[in-house]
């Protein structure tokens, strides 16, 4: 940046624009200074400039903000900010924030100090808590004028700076990091406890004062007070949670945990008496009650068994339990409605812990200088003589009467639909639902008081069974008025969230046949509430007593339930538990046929009524579901699917997530059709098309699951139609762009080559084009795996029609430069050396004529050749098919010896330099020939049963040539295809590998592929046999007399006449 401050503060002034052109023509100009040096300085120099305007001013503070966050780490390695501009941005930064005038600025400059402390406190900034500390003690001397305004604005820009920085510290994780905070802790603890304590003292001295008429200096000197004591305990929380582990063993913070009880206990009273128009005492009031439960709540969050131990604990709950007895639901007071959450989560803590199991006095965090073992009792005597911590809470806190009392004040009042809960039900079903629906318990009391009463009778089931099951009948004998309706919809509620604990109470089919079905079907409108919660309960007890009598009148039941005439929260209640019954164990598809088209029917007039995408989403869950349970038995539902779908993929608009959703979708129903999934091809072509092409913004959110979609269409498909074979380009693109879905869209590719090879024709160069790309790349083993697994098949699958075509297009690419480059390169993992030399053994079969000079050639060194390596990694090869395939591709390779007749010096020097290498080549054949027989004899003795049934057959069949299948699938598992083995695709693979060369070894075809052909082991040592003897003829004798550890070949060569 060269023009200096003037030009720097007119592109501040023009970031400040109305226009919102000028605006991005400034913020381009800052971030391409934003790497110089000396930028940032010269944004702190500008944000002290008094004489600027303090919009101009502001948004150099944020950019400074911002670029602390870009560039500030050492590790940065472009624009990083060095360290003499750290240094004058830090001796600048701190004194910035009590000398500005303007409070806005201020607070961000506070913030930037905090983002530098996180970093370089205290290594490069140890002076900073120290020099905080410092002017919190001069600010709140005892000499010091408490009503000078300038005084005033010191201590809160102190405390808050103090606070920020405190709350960046505490946020890292590090243990050394963690254990710095926890020296420092003990200071900040005293300091700040003592400001928020004189902070408190002093409002209560002046809030007997507090009324609509007080004089404003008082008003001001409360609020102050106040605002300060807020500041502080924000401070102080985070110094109590994170500056100590075992706090019930330090005095000061136990001191303080019995402070703020009382506290608490003083400042609810002064919440009545503030003024409705003292809006500057009540909500820093309101912020310290808050704060207050905060601090308990973390100390229990953080280690509950030293909460326990804490003698003020027990008593804070008792009176965080006590203001719930004494109050209902509040309506219009969301300070209450916190507090009253809170009450529930601290109860919830101490229920259902494993933490409570400790014995007393135990350490479980043992200090950096101790050891593990010392941390753990002397002895398991200690331990069993050592109560353990639940021990208190049982005797002082959850007694018996208590925990009756408490499941009966949870059910009876907290479980309730309370009146704003019913307003929003009539004003907006769907928000109602959706909210209703979502798991964020810890922010609604309804919510909070469901997940406490389950805990607390899991916990107490014995005591509270027969409290359930009482408050069950007084529900059920009550008389039908509005409360009474709200009380049975709550205890309704207490035994669907009960199920597993009173299994043995509740007959739920007697309950339903008898009770639920009349209840469920009255058109009484004030029973919309049980309408919507015997659904609900249906959910929670059909997968705990699955009887089937049960499944047929539940169907029945909510077909009815998602009827028009019904409430929609009602309806959209009957589809998730439809959904979570459908996905049952005990489903059966007998059962449940004949209310497929009733129960699609129901689905699509939901949906026809449904306004908000989150709830549609529900819909089509459910549909989903019951696609995948029918399986093949929904081809007579395809026309009512098909006129739902087109119109939700319309509907959708520009909402692409939920477009996703019915990706989902449709690939189950593809696969659940499997042949019969043609007939969709003209609906799903185009989806898709829109779907997976990466010049489509939508897929961004459509690309994953476009591509299981395609992948099911492919491996379903019967034939590759025109439209299928137009999505091709789109798959170059793909693997072009990279990225995690390149398993994917290689299974595609080889699905479609699987299909008819003669895409290869048209797509060929730009599919091997990309894959040579990828080859070029230092690939990680998985993506390595796949990309070969695909380039196998692709060989496999034009063998031998294709292949001529195929080894031009290999050669222009430089796919097999890159493999032979790979196998040859010293420095590349052993397993994607192997994988690359599957390939070439494949190619080397296929035509060893055309392989001999490649992988004989040296590159003109003295190095290895691929043909050298090959030889060495047989090894590391695990699977036997890999080793097969090396056998039969060198054993086709050697074969040459005897059929390269062509004459001239190259072809000498082929033959000569292929010769030198049989002492090579021939272990590594009699090496397979070896296991092969090792393999046969394994269930004969014995060996291995463990991995079969006690006889060894499995493994004795093994050896047939068709496990390769089971390898191949390995590389790609269709997330939506719970059966591949069932497609059309894998019926396929298993007809290529019934004519694979590299299974049966070529030429074994004296018998068909129905099962009666030879095993493959046998195949494979004819072809040996008759490859060697013709080779020998050729070559001599003496040929095999110069090799050495070849007992299994000369075997075979004297048997195999």
């Amino acid at each position: 940046m060269s023009s200096g401050y003037e030009e720097l503060c007119q592109v501040l002034h023009a970031g400040v624009s109305e226009d919102s052109t000028v605006r991005t023509q400034a913020d381009n100009q800052l971030q391409q200074w934003e790497i110089q040096p000396g930028f940032h300085a010269m944004l702190q120099t500008v944000a002290a400039d008094v004489n600027l305007d303090s919009k101009l001013r502001l948004l150099a503070v944020l950019t400074l903000k911002n670029g602390i966050d870009k560039y500030w780490r050492k590790t940065v390695r472009v624009g990083g900010i060095q360290p003499p501009e750290k240094e004058q941005i830090r001796n600048t930064a701190l004194s910035a924030v009590f000398t500005e005038s303007d409070d806005k600025i201020a607070k961000y400059t506070s913030i930037v100090v905090s983002k530098i402390a996180r970093l370089d406190f205290p290594k490069d900034w140890p002076q900073l808590l120290e020099i905080l500390v410092q002017n919190l003690q001069s600010s709140f001397g005892e000499n010091v004028n408490a009503g000078d305004p300038q005084l005033q604005r010191l201590q809160h820009r102190s405390l808050q700076t103090l606070y920020l920085v405190v709350k960046a510290l505490c946020s890292k994780m590090l243990p050394a990091s963690r254990q710095n905070f926890r020296q420092l802790a003990p200071q900040l603890l005293q300091y700040t406890a003592t400001i928020f304590r004189d902070r408190c003292e002093e409002c209560f001295r002046l809030s007997g004062s507090l009324s609509d008429d007080m004089p404003f200096a008082d008003y001001q000197a409360v609020t102050n007070a106040i605002q300060l004591a807020a500041v502080a305990l924000k401070i102080l929380r985070k110094v109590v949670v994170y500056g100590f582990k075992q706090y019930h063993q330090e005095g000061g913070v136990v001191e303080i945990l019995g402070m703020l009880l009382q506290y608490l206990q003083r400042f609810l009273p002064l919440r009545e008496k503030v003024p409705a128009n003292a809006g500057g005492v009540k909500r820093p009031l309101n912020t310290i009650l808050v704060q207050i439960g905060k601090v308990f709540l973390d100390l229990e969050e953080q280690d509950v068994a030293s909460f326990v131990q804490v003698p003020s604990s027990m008593l804070v709950v008792q009176f965080y339990w006590s203001r719930l007895e004494a109050s209902s639901v509040p309506k219009d007071d969301i300070i209450q409605e916190k507090m009253l959450i809170q009450s529930l989560r601290l109860l919830k803590s101490l229920l259902k812990n494993p933490q409570l199991s400790q014995p007393l006095g135990v350490d479980i965090y043992p200090t950096p200088q101790d050891g593990l073992l010392d941390a753990l009792p002397n002895s398991s005597f200690t331990q069993a003589e050592s109560p353990p911590v639940r021990r208190i809470v049982s005797e002082t806190l959850l007694t018996p009467d208590f925990v009756v009392r408490a499941c009966q004040i949870l059910v009876g009042r907290y479980m309730i639909l309370n009146d704003e809960e019913r307003e929003l039900w009539a004003d907006d079903p769907e928000e109602w639902f959706v909210e209703n629906e979502a798991d964020r318990w810890e922010f609604s009391i309804r919510a909070c008081a469901e997940k406490v009463f389950m805990d607390l009778i899991s916990t107490n089931r014995a005591l509270l069974q027969p409290v359930v099951m009482s408050m069950l009948q007084e529900a059920s004998a009550s008389p039908m008025n509005e409360s009474s309706i709200l009380l049975k919809d709550a205890v309704y509620c207490a035994v669907g969230l009960a199920a597993h604990d009173l299994y043995e109470q509740v007959d739920f089919e007697s309950w339903f046949l008898g009770t639920l079905v009349a209840e469920a079907s009255t058109g009484d409108t004030r029973l919309t509430i049980l309408h919507r919660r015997i659904p609900w309960l249906i959910s929670q007890w059909l997968p705990v007593q699955p009887k089937p009598a049960l499944y047929d009148p539940v169907y029945r039941l909510l077909v009815g339930v998602l009827t028009s005439e019904n409430d929609m929260v009602v309806r959209l209640t009957a589809v998730a538990a439809l959904k979570k019954v459908v996905d049952d164990f005990g489903f059966e598809l007998d059962v449940f046929r004949p209310f497929v088209a009733p129960v699609l029917d129901a689905l699509a007039n939901v949906m026809a009524d449904v306004d908000g995408v989150d709830c549609l989403g529900g819909v089509v869950g459910c549909i989903a579901i019951v696609v995948e349970r029918l399986q093949g038995a929904i081809v007579t539902e395809v026309p009512r699917l098909m006129h739902i779908l087109p119109t939700l993929w319309q509907r959708a608009g520009s909402q692409e997530m939920f477009r996703a959703s019915l990706l989902g979708i449709i690939s189950k129903l593809i696969v659940s059709l499997r042949a019969e999934s043609q007939q969709l091809h003209p609906f799903v072509i185009p989806i898709l098309s829109y779907s997976v092409n990466v010049s489509n913004p939508a897929h961004v959110y459509l690309l994953e699951d476009g591509l299981d979609l395609w992948h099911a269409v492919v491996t379903n498909a019967t034939t590759c139609s025109n439209e299928m074979h137009q999505l091709l380009p789109f798959a170059v693109q793909i693997l072009g762009h990279g990225s995690e879905s390149l398993k994917k869209i290689l299974a595609i590719v080889e699905c479609y080559v699987v299909l008819d090879v003669r895409v290869l024709q048209t797509h060929g160069q730009g599919i091997l084009a990309q894959i040579s790309e990828t080859l070029g790349q230092s690939l990680r083993p998985e993506a390595a795996k796949a990309t070969l697994h695909c380039l196998d098949t692709i060989v496999q699958a034009t063998y031998p029609d294709h292949l001529a075509g195929l080894e031009s297009v290999l050669v222009e690419t430089q796919v097999v430069a890159k493999l032979i480059h790979t196998v040859r390169n010293v420095n590349e993992v052993a397993i994607v050396i192997v994988g690359c030399i599957g390939v070439l053994a494949r190619l080397t079969l296929c035509d060893p004529v055309w392989m001999l000079p490649m992988l004989l050639d040296a590159g003109g060194q003295d190095a290895p050749t691929a043909l050298d390596v090959w030889c060495e990694k047989v090894d590391h090869m695990s699977q036997w098919k890999q080793k097969r395939l090396t056998a039969i591709g060198l054993t086709s390779l050697c074969g040459t010896l005897c059929t390269q007749t062509s004459a001239g010096d190259s072809a000498d020097l082929l033959r000569s330099l292929l010769g030198s290498r049989v002492p090579l080549i021939l272990p590594v054949i009699a090496s397979v020939l070896a296991d092969t027989q090792s393999r046969k004899l394994m269930p004969q003795y014995g060996h291995y049963r463990h991995l079969n049934g006690e006889d060894g057959t499995e493994l004795a069949e093994e050896d047939d040539g068709m496990d390769d299948l089971a390898d191949d699938d390995d590389v790609f598992e269709a997330p939506v295809d719970t059966d591949p083995s069932s497609s059309l695709h894998a019926a396929r693979r298993r007809q290529l590998a019934a004519r694979d060369p590299g299974v049966w070894a070529p030429g074994n075809t004296e018998v068909g592929v129905d099962g009666t052909r030879a095993t493959s082991s046998d195949g494979l040592k004819a072809y040996v046999a008759g490859v060697w003897r013709a080779v020998v003829g050729v070559c001599g004798q003496g040929l095999l007399d110069a090799c050495d550890g070849i007992e299994e070949v000369r075997e075979l060569l004297a048997t195999h006449t």
